[in-house]
């Protein structure tokens, strides 16, 4: 097994409870406190018609990830960077587009 780098906009599932109805508030906790994550993922996907924000994933922080920034065994919900921020271009990416070059965001880890 392998590090793999990750990074995105995300948030505590418990702090999305305010967004939830208030009928299905105590199955939500529930998932929370059992830390089921998967289940978190099928009841949030279910939630989206009812006008909650689109996500990208849940996830579990376990106890082979590493971070400086998440707790351990706490479960969050990754946002996607185009639902909610709009990116516009500068004068420089402007400039390099018109010579044919296109930066590409992309991941990596660093080993040091």
């Amino acid at each position: 097994m392998k590090n793999t780098g990750a990074s995105g906009y995300i948030v505590k599932a418990s702090e999305l409870e305010s967004l939830i109805p208030a009928a299905s508030k105590a199955e939500y906790q529930k998932l929370i406190e059992n830390q089921n994550w998967e289940g978190i993922t099928e009841f949030l996907y279910g939630k989206i018609s009812e006008g909650f924000p689109p996500f990208e994933s849940v996830f579990m922080h376990g106890d082979e990830d590493e971070s400086d920034d998440l707790e351990r065994g706490e479960i969050y919900v990754e946002f996607a960077e185009e639902d909610l921020f709009v990116k516009t271009p500068t004068p420089t990416l402007i400039k390099l587009q018109s010579i044919g070059i296109e930066p590409k965001f992309t991941r990596w880890v660093v080993w040091g």
